[in-house]
Order: C-alpha cells, then sequence, then structure tokens
C-alpha cells in the first residue's frame, strides 16, 4: 500500500521453463485480452510476444507442449506454472478457438489438465492440438520458442 491507496497490481508473468543453452525463461502472462508468451530474464526484464490470431495460439501451444514434454530446462521456482495456471492457459485457448474440431481437442486438454492426469497424457492430447494447427506452420516447438524469442529480444 502506497500512499493510502492500493497500488494496481501488474499481471504476474508464469514460467514454463528455461530454454536450453540460454538465459531466458520462456512463459505467459494474462492481458486484458487474453494471454501472451513472454521471455523473462533473471533480472526481472520481460519481453512480450506481438504475434496474434493462430501464430499467437500456435506459440503458446508450444511453450505448453514443451512445458510437458520436459523440453525445457527448469523454470525459477518463485514464478513457476501450476497446473492452475496450465489449465487456465488451455481453457482461454478453447474460449479463443474459431475452429470446432480443435476446440474440441483443446477441451480434451483442459480435461486432462483438470483432472490431474499424468503430464504424458496431456502431452500426447496437447501434440493432437499442435498437429493440426502446424499445417499452417509445420516446425518443432522448441524451434519456434527461440525463433520467437529472438524476434521479441535479439541480444
Amino acid at each position: 500500500m502506497k500512499g493510502g491507496r492500493f497500488a494496481a497490481a501488474a499481471p504476474q508473468a508464469i514460467a514454463v521453463g528455461r530454454l536450453p543453452g540460454r538465459d531466458r525463461w520462456v512463459g505467459f502472462v494474462e492481458a486484458g485480452d487474453g494471454f501472451h508468451l513472454v521471455f523473462g530474464r533473471a533480472d526481472g526484464s520481460l519481453r512480450r510476444s506481438r504475434s496474434t490470431g493462430s501464430a499467437r495460439r500456435r506459440e503458446l501451444l508450444a511453450a505448453a507442449e514443451a512445458h510437458y514434454g520436459e523440453a525445457l530446462d527448469p523454470p525459477p521456482p518463485e514464478i513457476e506454472a501450476t497446473q492452475a495456471d496450465l489449465g487456465d492457459l488451455a481453457r482461454w485457448l478453447v474460449a479463443s478457438e474459431d475452429d470446432a474440431r480443435r476446440r474440441i481437442q483443446l477441451t480434451s486438454v483442459v480435461d486432462a489438465i483438470d483432472d490431474g492426469l499424468a503430464g504424458e497424457v496431456v502431452l500426447s492430447r496437447l501434440s493432437e492440438a499442435v498437429r493440426d494447427e502446424e499445417t499452417k506452420e509445420q516446425v518443432d516447438g522448441v524451434d519456434l520458442l527461440v525463433a520467437r524469442l529472438e524476434s521479441v529480444d535479439p541480444a
């Protein structure tokens, strides 16, 4: 509390893991218009992806898939994503999806997370949704995340 007023809390970035061989972590943040992919550093700096539409959904799917596939190094523990965080992300992906078939696939991801199923099950369901999305953009999820990082923070 500052000056007798509550300061508006900034959205909390959630980390799913560190990119292999890099000092940056990858995660997501919820804003007024939904979730966005973010990259952070130990110094607290944060870079948000400006992707929109299917590219935005694809990069968020890639982050979730990399998390469940254990393709990333461990994230900073103080901001590590919980199952509830990942469930919220998956629910937003369902709500923002226009394609009925993909919405069904993503709903099965939400169900797997909410039911506490094993990470391999969540990964399998995510992979189905990603495969369908990849008809537009064929690329490995971690490679996609690295490419997005280089586009928002080339240093």
